[in-house]
């Protein structure tokens, strides 16, 4: 219950002590049973809680702007207000009888009154009468019972309450008084707990109870009444409101279980200790550590008991032993543990103390996490740290002992290279000159490359330093502009120089700022185009040096500004780019300018140019300077920018190779190995020359080459896109392709060959493996040639076999034909005699009505012999025109049978169906060649059974895999086929009939006409045993939305 505010230090203890002040205070008084009411400086109320609103039984609304004189009618409440005082008064309220207190305390220009119901304590005072008797004590009652939330009760044996009193009633929404007469069994019919109670309570049991009823909580203890013979006469009882307890209670469980669940599920291990390290708890994880299986294995032990090492029990007492003296949280610990399963871990451990609600250290909570793997990662990590530098460092130090090592053969290479295309006196041809040039500008290319590799080295390491000493700026940087002109002039560009006159000789590293000029120059006449301009201006700008040169190229996007200054870094560095470049040049610029303690920037915009500014301290040359020896300008650079300028035209093109020369294309984007390559191939090839790998496609669709030979990396379209282009087109795929590239590594050759090419070559390679790749390519295509020639010869020669094939088969069909019409020629004499001596019979005699009968009869007999003789020719020949529809596959089975009855009646022989009570599928086909086929199988076994016997015609669905079908299952019980017989009994002409019976036809036409309806004819048999003909046909249940026919009639599709 909260506390009562009689107390004199309540509103310093609840609202500064605490802390709390404004809404905060005022959400305190709002869950105070007594009043609290706060005025302003002028007594008018602002807030009222709602035990005010109880107390003055006043709405707030009606409260809310009231003065105090008008709440208690005493102006010394006012009064001290006004002073800033304390007041504390009692005042009697006529229109409820009660006694309020009434404590102020201002605050800051406004005031706090506290207000509580004080008339039990001032009855206890009065005068009214002797506390002994009963009407005063039963007036005290009712003074408890009015004003706390108790329920007092009472009930006689049949459960009807005689008594129900008290403020507490008002929970029930009922007044006082008000269920006295009611049957606490209807009362409270659907509220068990309080049923089962009072039933417990008329037992003679004395019963206390918490339950709920229609929302509300109570705390009930029941007592039976007795008489004087100890009898039941009813029961007492007395209820408490306990709701506002019994929802604390639920919170409480609530934030238990949501607690124990997260302590159960978090990903870590957690404990916690008493203040004497001793276990109270832990979760699942923890024990899993510990190895023991339970809780009660673990709660009272200590870290001595449960851990293996004394050491790490040491280690974990003397951490709990800290963070519990200290009262502060320990975080991040990392400690070792022997797993109960033998394992060393490394734990991350946190540990807090625990405090009771004085603020007293009682224990502390401990959570951990393993990372062991973690640590075994940072291990390692930190070894292949380690490794990585080592090696670096070594890769380091090879490259600039290469490049130490590189520097003496390049020197004996281009001092000597020099020395000869200089001397006047040599006689060299135009050709040798050529490929010294050549072989010159290349290694100067080379030399510098070295160079730039040297000097990244020693700005990696730390080496290099600045070197000061007197520089003419502007006669450096006029020679360098003059010595670019000509590479310049090749390509159409015109390199401008606009030196500054007020620029003297001035102190700087002169190599390091050479350097600068020859990378932001070359780079420069490297981006821009024929017709292009590229300037270089010297300045003097605040008392700094200011170097730029611009062009008129494609310039530089925004996002690629910073990246270009970073080692290894080009604004294209795609295997498609169309400038080639180390992307070390702007970085050592970069360098090198900091270096000297200047800074460079770049300002471009795309299809712009770009401009490169480079400003340096201007240190004039003092006179203490005097011995410094002046830097002289280096030796020409013209061999340095001859890489920029267009080679000179091949000497290929001034040789004609022979007129039956193999194609050969040749795609290279860099001019010298372009024409290296073409002086190499010219005698033996015509050649075409390309940039790149769209015009190397381009021009294999003007002319097909014999050979490619392409470079990997080019604009546009590289060699692999080339590759997978020509291969994916069936008229170039069987033109071979050689890739020519720097990239020589295993998964490279393999991403090659995959991509298409036919070879490999890597760079360098020798003129004699270039030509021997070459001569194999062109005989690989050779051979392609030679293949695609024989192919064509062997179609044609197919072609002529199937023609020959055709013939001799026709030429075999008329043979058989011949052999037919002779069988028939014999098959028809006999019918056509009988028929000719029965007419001859009827011309000689008269009319006799029995001779006539039979006579015609036997006509009609074997007219009809003759009919189907001719109808099986016809068939035979393929001259009849196959039409289909749909079929009811029944209506076919049963004309067919009704064709063969007469036969098998003049047989003696019984034809029996065997068709299912449902209705068979339809069928499309041509009725009359199925109808014969089935006619077909059923005489042939009526001919091989004997009288008497009986052949059995069955037919039912049947489906193949996924096929519908009908099977119709011909069984005649005749002597059977031998085994030697019965391969052949669907060959054409093939019958073991005399002369005269038969022709080989019936089977052989059943077997082509149920063939070529998609179906097939199976015939199986045991001698002595008859045998058993299978016909199947493809059948749906019903038919498609497509016309129909009904039994022999109508319309047939085809």
């Amino acid at each position: 219950m909260a506390q009562h505010p009689c107390d004199d230090t309540l509103p310093h203890l609840t609202f500064q002590a605490s802390g709390l002040e404004g809404a905060s205070a005022w959400e305190l008084a709002e869950a105070l049973d007594d009043g609290v009411i706060a005025v302003s400086s002028l007594g008018q109320v602002q807030a009222v809680n709602p035990g005010a609103e109880r107390l003055l039984q006043r709405p707030r609304a009606e409260l809310l702007g009231r003065t105090l004189e008008s709440l208690f009618d005493e102006p010394a409440l006012l009064r001290a207000l006004a002073r800033g005082e304390p007041a504390k008064l009692v005042a009697h309220r006529a229109s409820s009888g009660r006694s309020l207190e009434v404590r102020l305390h201002p605050r800051r220009g406004e005031g706090w009154l506290f207000v509580r119901d004080v008339s039990l304590e001032h009855a206890r005072g009065s005068p009214r009468g002797d506390p002994n008797s009963f009407e005063e004590a039963q007036r005290r009652l009712r003074l408890v019972l009015d004003h706390t939330p108790v329920l007092l009760f009472a009930f006689d044996t049949q459960g009807i309450l005689t008594v129900s009193e008290g403020k507490g009633v008002e929970g029930l929404g009922k007044a006082q008084g008000e269920l006295v007469g009611e049957s606490i069994f209807k009362v409270y019919a659907d509220i068990d707990w309080i049923i089962q109670s009072v039933h417990r309570v008329l037992a003679g049991e004395e019963v206390s109870a918490v339950g709920g009823v229609h929302g509300t909580w109570f705390e009930v203890h029941y007592t039976p009444l007795r008489d004087d013979g100890g009898s039941v006469t009813g029961g007492i009882g007395i209820a408490f409101d306990v709701t506002a307890r019994e929802r604390a209670i639920q919170v409480l469980r609530h934030q238990q279980a949501v607690l124990q669940y997260v302590i159960a599920n978090v990903p870590h291990a957690v404990f916690w200790k008493d203040r004497k390290g001793r276990f109270l708890g832990g979760n699942q994880n923890f024990l899993n550590d510990t190895g023991m299986r339970t809780l009660e294995h673990l709660v009272g032990k200590s870290d001595y008991d449960v851990w293996k090492k004394r050491e790490e029990a040491d280690f974990f007492v003397q951490v709990d032993r800290e963070v519990m003296e200290q009262g502060r949280a320990f975080h991040d610990i990392e400690e070792p543990m022997l797993r109960a399963d033998g394992t060393q871990r490394t734990l991350l451990t946190s540990k807090v103390p625990i405090r009771d609600q004085a603020g007293h250290v009682t224990g502390l909570l401990g959570i951990y996490v393993d990372i062991t793997g973690r640590k075994r990662m940072e291990t390692e990590l930190q070894a292949a740290k380690q490794a990585a530098e080592e090696a670096a460092r070594a890769k380091d130090e090879f490259l600039t002992v290469m490049s130490h090592e590189l520097r003496t053969p390049l020197t004996l290479i281009l001092g000597p290279l020099g020395a000869l295309l200089a001397s006047s006196t040599s006689a060299l041809s135009d050709g040798t000159r050529y490929a010294l040039e050549r072989i010159h500008g290349n290694a100067v290319r080379l030399f510098h490359l070295v160079d730039d590799i040297l000097d990244h080295q020693k700005l990696g390491a730390g080496q290099l330093s600045v070197d000061p000493q007197p520089v003419d700026v502007s006669a450096l940087v006029a020679g360098i502009v003059e010595d670019a002109r000509p590479a310049g002039s090749s390509r159409r560009i015109d390199v401008r120089f606009e030196p500054d006159a007020s620029l003297a000789t001035l102190l700087l590293d002169g190599r390091k700022f050479e350097k600068l000029v020859l990378n932001l120059l070359g780079n420069a006449l490297k981006f821009t185009p024929a017709e292009g301009q590229v300037t270089v201006r010297l300045r003097r700008v605040e008392g700094k040096l200011e170097l730029s040169v611009s062009d008129t190229g494609p310039g530089i996007p925004k996002d690629r500004q910073e990246v270009i200054f970073q080692r290894f870094q080009q604004l294209d560095g795609s295997a498609t780019r169309r400038h080639e470049g180390t992307g070390m040049g702007l970085a050592i610029v970069k360098e090198f300018t900091e270096l000297m303690g200047g800074h460079v920037r770049v300002e471009s915009e795309p299809g712009k140019g770009a401009r490169f500014t480079v400003r340096l301290p201007a240190e004039p040359v003092r006179p203490t300077d005097a011995g410094l020896e002046e830097r002289q300008p280096s030796a020409s650079h013209q061999a340095y920018f001859q890489q920029f300028q267009t080679p000179p035209p091949s000497q290929a093109k001034s040789r004609r190779p022979a007129r039956d020369a193999p194609h050969l294309l040749i795609a290279e984007d860099n001019p010298g190995m372009r024409a290296y390559l073409a002086d190499l191939l010219a005698d033996s090839y015509d050649l075409v020359l390309v940039e790149n790998g769209q015009q190397a496609w381009d021009a294999v669709q003007r002319r097909r080459p014999d050979v490619i030979v392409s470079d990997v990396m080019m604009p546009e379209v590289d060699g692999m896109q080339l590759a997978a282009r020509l291969k994916a087109d069936p008229r170039f795929r069987d033109v071979p392709l050689l890739l020519l590239t720097a990239k020589t590594g295993r998964d490279d050759v393999v991403d090659g060959l995959d991509a298409g090419a036919d070879d490999y070559l890597g760079k360098p390679f020798g003129p004699a493996e270039l030509k021997a790749r070459v001569r194999a390519a062109e005989r690989l295509h050779r051979v392609y040639v030679e293949l695609d020639s024989r192919t064509r010869e062997l179609q044609a020669t197919l072609h002529t076999l199937r023609d020959t094939q055709a013939q001799l088969v026709e030429g075999a069909r008329q043979a058989a034909v011949g052999t037919l019409v002779a069988g028939l020629c014999h098959e028809l004499n006999n019918p056509l005699a009988a028929i000719r001596m029965n007419a001859q019979l009827l011309a000689r005699h008269a009319v006799d009505p029995k001779l006539l009968h039979r006579a015609l009869v036997a006509i009609e007999r074997q007219s009809q012999r003759c009919s189907g003789l001719l109808t099986a020719l016809q068939a035979f020949s393929g001259q009849t025109p196959v039409k289909r529809a749909w079929y009811p596959a029944g209506t076919l089975v049963d004309r067919a049978l009704a064709t063969a009855g007469p036969e098998a009646q003049r047989r003696a022989v019984r034809l029996e169906p065997g068709l299912p009570t449902a209705a068979l599928p339809w069928v499309h086909v041509n009725a009359t060649e199925v109808e014969t086929a089935l006619i077909n199988v059923m005489t042939n076994a009526l001919e091989a059974s004997p009288a008497g016997a009986t052949v059995r015609v069955e037919a039912r669905p049947l489906s193949r895999g996924d096929r519908q079908g009908l099977e119709v299952k011909v069984l005649d019980s005749g002597p059977g086929i031998p085994p030697a017989v019965l391969p052949h009994v669907l060959d054409l002409f093939f019958t073991t009939k005399a002369p005269g019976e038969g022709m080989g036809l019936g089977l052989a036409l059943a077997h082509q006409f149920i063939t070529g309806q998609g179906g097939t004819v199976d015939v199986e048999s045991e001698e002595g045993h008859g045998a058993r003909v299978r016909l199947w046909l493809p059948a749906r249940d019903a038919p498609p939305d497509v016309p129909c026919v009904a039994v022999g009639a109508g319309r047939a599709e085809g």
